[in-house]
């Protein structure tokens, strides 16, 4: 399980640098779970978690992100689904410059790629 201060240490400094500009979404991974159980867990982790959480019952999402249980992973995805940054554990003052750098960079590319669509339609 992830500490709550790893997530912490992540999620507010995020959201309060960019607010609405970026979406962020916990990842649960759930692989084992019986059946029976999973609409239990899912409306648990509904009732419990302010932001959008994804859950992964068969560790597919996890493996494509390189996600390891019980470490705090943090990845940067562009709106085109190209991961542009991924970094492990509690936020440093290194680690999250490099993320939000990653981050201010593509909204620059997804903004200069909105700019030149618009240009071609007009």
């Amino acid at each position: 399980m992830v500490s709550a201060y790893q997530l912490a240490s992540w999620i507010e400094p995020l959201y309060l640098k960019f607010r609405d500009q970026i979406d962020i979404i916990g990842i649960a991974a759930f692989r084992g779970v019986p059946d029976i159980f999973r609409e239990l867990v899912r409306v648990s982790i509904e009732k419990l978690s302010p932001k959008e959480v994804l859950i992964d019952w068969d560790g597919e999402v996890s493996r494509a992100y390189g996600l390891t249980f019980g470490q705090c992973r943090v990845v940067v995805v562009a709106p085109d689904g190209t991961v542009v940054q991924a970094v492990n554990g509690t936020a440093t003052p290194a680690t999250f410059r490099r993320v939000t750098d990653s981050i201010a960079d593509a909204m620059q590319e997804t903004a200069a790629i909105q700019s030149a669509s618009d240009e071609n339609l007009a």
